[in-house]
């Protein structure tokens, strides 16, 4: 599990490449910057960070991108899936 207690603007992509384990990023911060999420892999990445404002959009190139809160993608940018996208019963606006 990661806990961001803090908004973070990566400079670079962020890619998550788990093929056993499954990882949560979650807390009361946030992922901004110019950066793309990047879901590599087969195994499950639970995204919970609410306000996420990253603008490199979201890839699921493999595995598993899990919600785990309303509103956890970014309103803009664009999201490639390829793998699996689970809502879980959560909603989300992508792409605006």
């Amino acid at each position: 599990m990661i806990t961001l207690n803090q908004a973070v603007s990566p400079g670079t992509p962020i890619i998550v490449n788990n093929s056993a384990l499954g990882y949560t990023i979650s807390g009361s911060g946030s992922i901004g910057g110019a950066g793309l999420l990047s879901k590599n892999g087969t195994g499950t990445l639970t995204l919970s960070t609410i306000g996420n404002n990253y603008s490199g959009g979201t890839d699921i190139n493999a595995g598993t991108l899990a919600l785990g809160n309303n509103d956890v993608l970014p309103d803009t940018g664009l999201a490639t899936v390829i793998g699996t996208l689970n809502m879980g019963g959560y909603s989300d606006t992508v792409g605006r």
